[in-house]
């Protein structure tokens, strides 16, 4: 079946928006959460909107923040009592299962040591057996426990930079449809949520191969988001070989997987999938993947790429 679909364009992988140039269509672009969000929204919308979205950005940005705000009066207190970032945290807690404890909101000291923290002040080199044990011992999200709405970290310290930008997307939606907007496009550094159609048609976002200039497949979709992850985002070279951000929790170990392009309803489970399928066995993300009804592509080192069936189907022809 052939995908009737306009040409608004958002690239994966390195990510940027191309053009937002499509008949009906108007765009804003918000800098928070570090990076760059683009909101596309019909014209004819209220006037007003873009002021109520950039509210709520910064109403997230505030909740999410390890700098300041809630998460970071938590990660400094060890307690605090927030009925949203409880139920958040709860959602993350069962990915964390689901996933076999692949996605771990609580690996910063392993980032740390590791080179790829702000915080650690340096970057080049693996990290110390002794540091990297350390670190190892501070992770883990079992050790969060939440009463009603209080929540204790238990001395793990919360970092969301690697789902934050997939809940945003949420909130966004929401209040979009709201304020009676069902058609939109956002992009919020690389993890993308498409909403309804752009006149009448599924949204195109293209998928770039890591270290193409071009775009490898365009992929048509409505009502669901695209995240991806990569090991080009932040890395360094030692030895010849490669240590990319993306840390297994339990390990130390940096991923193996070049890419990974994730498409599913729910933009922070795409956002959060996204990361653990960089770190699992390839044949266990794919069956993991079909299991959850997510369509998911993975780029190996090798430039082999695999993918399912569900992800092939969003392919546009």
């Amino acid at each position: 079946m052939r995908l009737k679909t306009t040409w608004l364009w958002f690239f994966l992988g390195t990510v940027f928006l191309f053009g937002s140039c499509s008949r009906g269509i108007k765009t804003r672009r918000f800098l928070y959460f570090g990076t760059f969000i683009d909101i596309s929204l019909p014209d004819g919308c209220d006037a007003n909107l873009f002021g109520i979205l950039e509210d709520e950005i910064k109403r997230c940005d505030h909740l999410l923040s390890v700098k300041s705000g809630v998460t970071a009066e938590l990660n400094r207190n060890g307690i605090s009592r927030n009925a949203e970032l409880a139920a958040l945290i709860k959602r993350i807690k069962h990915a964390h299962r689901q996933t076999g404890g692949l996605f771990d909101p609580t690996v910063e000291p392993v980032l740390k040591v590791s080179g790829f923290s702000p915080a650690s002040g340096h970057k080049g080199a693996p990290a110390p057996p002794k540091d990297l044990k350390k670190a190892l011992s501070e992770v883990g999200a079992d050790k969060i426990k939440i009463e009603r709405d209080v929540i204790k970290n238990g001395g793990a310290l919360l970092n969301f930079g690697g789902c934050g930008k997939g809940y945003l997307l949420e909130r966004l939606s929401e209040k979009l449809r709201d304020n009676g907007v069902n058609d939109a496009l956002i992009n919020a550094g690389g993890d993308i949520l498409a909403m309804g159609k752009n006149s009448g048609k599924l949204w195109r976002i293209g998928v770039r191969q890591p270290g193409e200039k071009s775009f490898t497949l365009v992929l048509g979709i409505t009502d669901e988001a695209v995240a991806t992850s990569g090991d080009y985002e932040n890395f360094f070279m030692a030895g010849g070989k490669k240590y990319s951000h993306i840390v297994s929790p339990s390990t130390g170990v940096s991923s193996d997987k070049s890419q990974v392009t994730v498409i599913c309803e729910a933009p922070l489970d795409a956002d959060i999938y996204a990361t653990a399928f960089m770190l699992m066995e390839t044949e266990q993300a794919i069956g993991l993947a079909d299991e959850r009804g997510m369509g998911l592509m993975i780029y190996e080192p090798d430039g082999k790429t695999v993918s399912n069936g569900i992800f092939r189907n969003h392919i546009a022809r």
